[in-house]
C-alpha cells in the first residue's frame, strides 16, 4: 500500500474535497515580499544544508480566512487560470477558506530582490498554490467582449447570452476573479456568488 505522496503533484479541482454549496479552487497565494535565505544556512545538528529557505511577508496557512486580492499583474493567463488570495480578517465581499498548508513554491526565486514586487512574482511564479473553499455555485473561465474592457478584480460582470462573452454590469450579476484590460481574453467568474461588499451574515 502506498504511505508516501508526491509533494510535486498538484491536485486537481476535481480531487479536492467537496463542500455543500461552495466551490473548491485551487488559488494562488498573496503572501508578501519573499525572503530568501543563501545556502549553507540551515542545520540538522550535524552539517549545514546547501538548500535556499524562504520567509513570507504574511504567510498562508491551513484554515486561514482568505479574500480575494486585486492587481494588474493577475491576470487569466498570468495565473494559469486561478484566482489570487490574501489572508484577511474581512467579514464583507468574496471571502473563502484555506483547506490545506500551501503547497511548495512553483518556482524559487534566487535572491529576495527578484521577488520583492507582485509583478516579479506572478511573472516568474514566484508563489505557492493552495485550495480554498469560496461559498459559490461554480467557478469557471469565461470570454469578455468588447463592451467588457478594464474588468477589475471583483468587479461585476453579467453574461451576455446572445454573444456567449462576460459583459460589465452595473449591480449584481456574477463576480470576476482576474483584471482584463482589453476585449477578448478570458477571465475566472464565480457564478452564484456574492459580489464585493455585500453582507455575508
Amino acid at each position: 500500500m502506498v504511505d508516501k505522496y508526491n509533494t510535486d503533484f498538484m491536485r486537481r479541482l476535481e480531487d479536492g474535497p467537496i463542500r455543500g454549496g461552495g466551490v473548491v479552487v485551487p488559488c494562488i497565494c498573496e503572501e508578501g515580499a519573499i525572503t530568501v535565505y543563501g545556502s549553507k544556512t540551515l542545520s540538522d545538528g550535524r552539517t549545514r544544508r546547501a538548500e535556499s529557505h524562504f520567509a513570507f511577508a504574511t504567510e498562508i496557512e491551513k484554515g486561514d480566512f482568505v479574500s480575494l486580492t486585486s492587481d494588474a499583474a493577475y491576470t487569466y493567463d498570468l495565473c494559469d487560470g486561478m484566482p489570487v488570495v490574501l489572508k484577511t480578517t474581512s467579514t464583507n465581499g468574496i471571502n473563502g477558506i484555506v483547506l490545506d498548508d500551501p503547497r511548495k513554491l512553483v518556482a524559487m526565486p534566487a535572491t529576495s530582490g527578484v521577488a520583492d514586487t507582485i509583478a516579479k512574482r506572478i511573472a516568474a511564479k514566484y508563489y505557492r498554490v493552495v485550495m480554498v473553499w469560496f461559498p459559490a455555485f461554480a467557478y469557471k473561465a469565461e470570454l469578455c467582449n468588447a463592451a467588457s474592457p478594464n474588468v477589475t478584480m471583483e468587479g461585476v460582470v453579467t453574461w451576455d447570452v446572445d454573444s456567449e462573452v462576460m459583459v460589465l454590469a452595473g449591480s449584481g450579476g456574477l463576480t470576476a476573479a482576474h483584471v482584463a484590460t482589453t476585449d477578448s481574453v478570458y477571465i475566472g467568474v464565480f457564478w452564484g456568488m456574492m459580489t464585493a461588499g455585500d453582507s455575508q451574515d
